[in-house]
């Protein structure tokens, strides 16, 4: 999932002030037209405070605190992108996207013992939003599949 140009990429890497700067407008702006029903703007804003955030991940930091705000912007824009994934029904690249989150906040918690216990509620909301794309998955499939062969609806329980 590439939002940025390779130009912008460079430029945000070697200036992490305006990154946050321009971090923070893109979530706003990208809530602004999620508000409006603008989905496919808001698309493009919350992948590019995404690509961002994880480009701001990858800066070193010796301070948990620097790190633990890096890792929520990861996880707001990456949940962001994620339901928007999910109203646009592109769910593959929705469940792409969370199983991502997930992974790279279960490589974070290995960086320390601090880090592990300040982000086990991070970890535990992330797997709650995999948990979720999958029951809707499944009742999407199930859903699909009756109306496709409307005879199994006895065979088949929906919630």
């Amino acid at each position: 999932m590439t939002f940025l140009c390779t130009h912008h990429r460079n430029e945000l890497s070697k200036n992490p002030i305006k990154a946050l700067h321009d971090w923070q407008d893109w979530i706003h702006k990208g809530s602004e037209h999620l508000r409006c029903n603008e989905l496919s703007r808001a698309l493009s804003y919350f992948g590019c405070a995404f690509e961002l955030s994880e480009l701001l991940l990858e800066q070193p930091s010796h301070f948990i605190e620097t790190q633990l705000k890096r890792i929520d912007r990861f996880m707001v824009s990456g949940f962001y992108l994620a339901e928007l994934y999910r109203q646009e029904h592109q769910h593959d690249l929705e469940g792409q996207l969370l199983v991502h989150i997930h992974s790279a906040l279960e490589q974070f918690s290995r960086h320390s013992s601090t880090l592990r216990k300040r982000l086990v509620d991070n970890i535990e909301f992330s797997a709650l939003m995999i948990e979720q794309y999958y029951t809707r998955s499944e009742e999407s499939a199930a859903n699909q599949l009756v109306r496709t062969h409307p005879h199994l609806t006895h065979s088949i329980q929906l919630n």
